[in-house]
């Protein structure tokens, strides 16, 4: 998982600054605030995600893993199978 946040911070500040850089505001505040921003955001999401997880029970969360490893088993998936795996996601 730090792994994971790592490449959020990495990503999010060079796409933060990226995107902040073609917004003309200020000089150059536009690319700070968003080097700032978008890795923030990119945390928030991740903590709430392990917060939600934490919160599950054992047996939700074997499920959970169930569910995943039986989807990683059926990688030719069609469009509409990964559209019904994601709200099945989603809903868990």
């Amino acid at each position: 998982m730090k792994y994971i946040e790592a490449a959020v911070i990495l990503l999010g500040l060079l796409i933060g600054a990226i995107i902040g850089s073609m917004i003309p505001i200020g000089n150059g505040n536009a690319a700070l605030i968003g080097a700032l921003l978008v890795p923030t955001l990119g945390l928030l999401v991740l903590f709430l995600i392990k917060l939600r997880r934490r919160k599950m029970s054992l047996e939700e969360r074997n499920l959970q893993n169930q569910f995943v490893h039986q989807h990683d088993l059926n990688s030719a998936n069609t469009t509409a199978e990964l559209a019904q795996y994601t709200a099945a996601k989603l809903s868990h």
